[in-house]
């Protein structure tokens, strides 16, 4: 639902603005079986003198909910509802706490109401200013092709169905043999028993994380060394330097941060097939 009051051009980091949207959205998709999920946008001139507005973000959805205590406690990390849900959906809550630090960088904020068995309303305010329209970005020039005389064989680690299915899709002109498992262990189960050309590897999921399956993956390298190292591209919502260090120091060659485009993966994929294989960590 669009406020037209919300309508035009406002200077703001749209990539993080993105991130925790796609991240809101993300959760309240997943948590959701029954009714639906609702994006609304609306914008307060009246919040400050000059060009200044209140954007407003709300998601709302009629999933589980939770009570108040847990959504006191929800936007500190490694909390979710319970166990049960954990075991149930996969992931950490690391995602809103990381939502919450990016908005208090942007001078923003979140506040969550939330009902159980009723479901949750995500309320996310950030001030920014309104500006004319901008110029027209300047083309930007398509990743090289990838053409390595065969299907591109892919491994995908992820829970979310919503994010196999869009990875698939983006994937999909490229002819690309994908095979899809939604947890870590069973990462390492295929990856033991198939032969890929890349891996795509979620950083949180349940059983065993993404940071946990990447070392596994290399230790089980190490035990033969006389093959070549497969590429293996971190996806994860958690784009912050230390993730992205995270992903690395488990073994990594690349961090690519939700939501993808197809172009960013493409180049991405592109880039660690293209590149030297890297040292034994």
């Amino acid at each position: 639902m669009f406020d037209p009051a919300a309508e035009g051009w406002y200077v703001g980091d749209s990539t993080r603005i993105t991130q925790v949207l796609g991240n809101l959205l993300s959760n309240a998709v997943k948590f959701t079986t029954r009714g639906g999920v609702r994006l609304s946008v609306a914008a307060d001139d009246a919040a400050g003198a000059g060009p200044a507005a209140r954007v407003s973000f709300e998601v709302e959805d009629s999933g589980v909910g939770f009570n108040q205590e847990v959504g006191a406690a929800l936007f500190q990390r490694f909390i979710q509802a319970d166990s049960t849900i954990t075991r149930r959906f996969g992931g950490t809550g690391l995602g809103l706490a990381i939502c919450q630090a990016l908005l208090a960088l942007m001078g923003g904020e979140i506040a969550v109401q939330s009902e159980p068995g009723v479901g949750s309303l995500f309320r996310v305010d950030i001030l920014m200013d309104r500006t004319a329209a901008p110029p027209p970005p300047r083309p930007v020039p398509a990743p090289a092709s990838l053409d390595i005389g065969r299907p591109l064989r892919v491994l995908l680690a992820e829970d979310h169905p919503v994010n196999q299915k869009v990875v698939q899709l983006l994937l999909r002109p490229l002819g690309a043999e994908v095979t899809v498992v939604d947890d870590g262990a069973k990462a390492i189960e295929a990856f033991r028993i198939g032969a890929f050309d890349v891996v795509l590897m979620d950083m949180q999921m349940p059983v065993v994380d993404g940071l946990a399956a990447t070392r596994a993956l290399r230790l089980a390298e190490a035990a033969c060394p006389s093959a070549a190292p497969t590429p293996i591209i971190m996806l994860s919502a958690n784009a912050m330097r230390q993730h992205r260090r995270d992903a690395r120091d488990a073994g990594a060659d690349l961090h690519l941060a939700k939501p993808v485009t197809a172009a960013a993966l493409l180049e991405a994929i592109r880039e660690v097939i293209a590149a030297p294989p890297p040292a034994a960590p």
